[in-house]
């Protein structure tokens, strides 16, 4: 975006969120406040990358899936 030239041809930002504990979600304040007419779209998401650590995939359970809907939203604030 300091690129003066090529910042016209950008309309928005493409978000990728995995590991909020590398990357604070308060980075897209940030953004939004330097650049306030872009919208900022979540691309690719994960919830639970370690299912190991969190417990297997059981067909049936919703545990995973309702955590991460849940995720979406609350980062989206």
């Amino acid at each position: 975006m300091s690129n003066s030239t090529a910042a016209q041809y950008v309309d928005g930002f493409a978000v990728h969120f995995y590991m909020d504990y590398l990357v604070s979600p308060t980075i897209f304040n940030k953004v939004h406040s330097q650049y306030p007419d872009q919208f900022i779209l979540y691309t690719e998401a994960c919830y639970g990358a370690n299912f190991q650590a969190s417990g297997d995939i059981r067909l049936g359970n919703w545990t995973n899936g309702a955590n991460y809907a849940y995720y979406i939203m609350l980062v989206g604030e």
